[in-house]
């Protein structure tokens, strides 16, 4: 994860998490999955995804990462890992 980047580019702008570190990545997940709640794509009526849902709301990240790992590629849901050269290393 040395040098990497969470990337979300939504309709309300661009956001970027530093993700170098496995508690980086975590707070990253945890920043995004919460700004996409925030703009109210995590709506359902489905039982199953309910549960899973209000799992993530309360924090599990094990439902979180499933969350948005399997909205990944829905319009404004798209997030990538990009990799951050560093200049100084040249």
């Amino acid at each position: 994860m040395n040098g990497n980047l969470l990337v979300y580019h939504g309709k309300h702008g661009d956001c970027y998490w530093l993700v170098d570190t496995q508690a980086r990545y975590d707070a990253a997940m945890v920043a995004l999955f919460n700004l996409l709640d925030e703009y109210g794509y995590y709506r359902s009526k489905v039982d199953r995804f309910i549960v899973i849902l209000l799992a993530a709301r309360g924090g599990e990240l094990k439902y979180i990462k499933d969350i948005l790992e399997s909205h990944n590629g829905y319009e404004y849901e798209s997030w990538d890992i990009e990799k951050a050269e560093d200049a100084t290393e040249r």
